[in-house]
């Protein structure tokens, strides 16, 4: 017992030092501070507010949001979170039950799905239980990467070998109107914004790079029941996220150069409403009337 109890102290001291850590880092990550600002000023004061976010590798951003006052328990969607969903959430994290968000129905105010849902197969099966879960008029807040089809970062991303940073991912991003597909039938849409842009994003590479080659980062969450080895792998991301935190600042000043384009990482604001099916109509062809009227040439009626 007295060896046990040892083992427990010298894990939570070192859960204790890991939540500096990553405190540090968060203070330090331009990205990180840039997606904590776009989503506090959605989500709006949460203080009194029962609240639920949903979290997959990167939960860092999630529990800032959570920092900020209300009641919130927490879902993994990850079967092994690791030291580090330990470290920031406790004991208010828990597990899906089979492909279900385990709690009652309309029990939160906000449910905030934070870089989470794009690793899901049934992408529209998990909407309906968010839906199931907020109160009548509940807020849900999604943020995902914006999937950009031609992007010359993405293809230096490729070359450097950071694909297995999307590892387990079912999708690599979404455009505005997936959101839309996936909402529509028990969601209104209030707010879309997109922001990281190509300096960012650029600067981020760097950094992913530079963490690669170190050895740190091949588990965002960390290794169940390793906090030693999670430890020293973020206070190597860390002495890195220094180095570049000047860049990070000076990169996110230069995208404001850009603002006419859209961001690599976009979020949308939806309200809850009765869930009611939608079907989008289809011409004999199969195309839908938005891409027809967008594809056929007008004063013609040959495609109809």
């Amino acid at each position: 017992n007295g060896l046990i109890q040892v083992m427990n102290t010298t894990a939570d001291r070192q859960l204790n030092q890991l939540k500096a850590v990553l405190d540090s880092w968060f203070q330090r990550s331009v990205s990180r501070r840039q997606s904590f600002d776009v989503l506090a000023q959605l989500a709006g004061p949460t203080s009194g507010k029962q609240c639920l976010c949903v979290v997959a590798e990167d939960m860092l951003v999630s529990s800032e949001i959570a920092a900020r006052g209300g009641n919130w328990e927490a879902v993994s969607i990850l079967d092994s979170p690791g030291p580090v969903a330990r470290c920031l959430f406790g004991d208010q994290l828990h597990g899906l039950e089979g492909e279900g968000i385990p709690f009652p129905d309309q029990s939160y105010d906000l449910v905030l799905l934070e870089g989470a849902i794009e690793f899901l197969e049934d992408d529209a099966g998990f909407i309906m239980e968010c839906h199931r879960v907020l109160k009548p008029s509940g807020q849900l807040i999604i943020r995902v990467p914006l999937l950009k089809q031609f992007s010359l970062l993405n293809a230096l991303r490729r070359l450097l070998g950071l694909d297995g940073w999307e590892r387990g991912r079912a999708r690599k991003g979404y455009q505005e109107s997936d959101l839309f597909a996936i909402l529509k039938d028990g969601f209104d849409i209030e707010h879309v914004r997109s922001w990281s842009r190509f300096f960012s994003v650029l600067t981020e590479t760097m950094i992913q790079t530079a963490i690669a080659f170190i050895g740190g980062g091949q588990s965002a969450g960390g290794y169940a029941g390793d906090e030693e080895r999670t430890l020293m792998n973020y206070r190597r991301v860390l002495r890195l996220q220094n180095l570049f935190c000047p860049f990070g600042w000076l990169a996110r000043s230069l995208d404001g150069l850009l603002f006419f384009t859209r961001g690599y990482v976009m979020a949308v604001s939806a309200r809850q409403r009765a869930w009611k099916a939608r079907v989008v109509p289809e011409l004999k062809d199969g195309r839908s009337i938005a891409d027809a009227a967008i594809n056929t040439k007008i004063g013609t009626a040959g495609p109809f």
